[in-house]
């Protein structure tokens, strides 16, 4: 399956809710939770370098590339690719891929 098909699946499964009460619990959840997250505003620059960091592989330096384009941020990295687990765990709460990965200590 290719990310843009698991992209799809993920929104879709995250908002075909059963009845609007769903919706309404979700938004409310996302609002409490993004309150406390990312209050600094250059917090997803850290964590967008740091998803490159955890790309590395065999312990190599990973090179990132960040560009605008007129209103995108555009950041890519020479480390491993995105997998489809990678993307469900940015796409979940407290879901990410770092607790399974006991080889790297500093996570």
């Amino acid at each position: 399956m290719s990310l843009k098909t698991d992209i799809e699946k993920i929104f879709s499964d995250n908002t075909n809710y059963a009845n609007p009460s769903q919706a309404v619990n979700q938004a409310s959840s996302l609002n409490a939770l993004s309150g406390d997250l990312y209050t600094d505003s250059k917090r997803f620059i850290y964590e967008l370098l740091q998803n490159a960091d955890d790309s590395s592989q065999n312990n190599e330096a990973v090179k990132v590339w960040i560009k605008i384009l007129d209103d995108n941020l555009v950041v890519a990295h020479s480390g491993r690719p995105f997998t489809t687990r990678d993307l469900q765990g940015i796409c979940n709460v407290n879901n990410g891929t770092k607790k399974s990965d006991l080889n790297d200590i500093y996570k």
